[in-house]
């Protein structure tokens, strides 16, 4: 099984408190638990400063560069290492397939189960989470209202929410409404 997980690009931001920030704050998650990272630049123009870093820095985990929209060159200043691909005319494609089972392949060996490794990082919230379902199981017992058993399930999908990168709808909708005036 493989996930393929598309996160915002790291840029430096200023509001702590916008989506801007969460996504960074997700990404940089996401890139703590991956096994291995695409990296993909545009072909098509020069590099900006975040790339610019984020290319001369030695990654969290393997790192495959893939240069995008290829069939449009512009920029040629590629790192010799770059996948070249275009998804319009399908060059390079085939290349980035095995380079990604390649690397996947040889990442695998002799590393511990994906499971194990997140259960491992994330042993205090696996911890209050199954406090959480006993807490429920306790409630259910008892003949308490749901709204309890409803509380505590909440707190334990957050919970696990946290460990897996999670984005709830709900939440980024109330944080797109708290922002602006909508109406007739």
């Amino acid at each position: 099984v493989c996930d393929l997980i598309d996160t915002a690009g790291l840029e430096p931001v200023s509001d702590e408190s916008g989506i801007n920030y969460d996504a960074q704050r997700m990404s940089l998650r996401q890139q703590e638990q991956a096994d291995l990272q695409l990296f993909c630049i545009d072909a098509t123009r020069r590099y900006d400063v975040w790339e610019r870093d984020t290319l001369s820095s030695t990654p969290p985990c393997p790192r495959l560069v893939v240069a995008t929209k290829i069939d449009s060159q512009a920029n040629l200043d590629l790192p010799s290492d770059a996948i070249l691909t275009s998804a319009v005319t399908g060059v390079g494609l085939e290349k980035l397939r095995q380079s990604i089972f390649a690397a996947v392949a040889t990442g695998s060996e002799g590393t511990e189960n994906v499971v194990t490794g997140t259960a491992s990082r994330c042993r205090g919230s696996l911890s209050s989470a199954g406090e959480g379902l006993e807490r429920a199981r306790a409630i259910v017992a008892n003949g308490a209202g749901q709204e309890l058993v409803a509380a505590e399930i909440r707190f334990v999908l957050n919970l696990l929410g946290e460990i897996v990168g999670a984005v709830y709808t709900d939440d980024i909708l109330d944080r797109i409404f708290s922002r602006f005036c909508i109406g007739k």
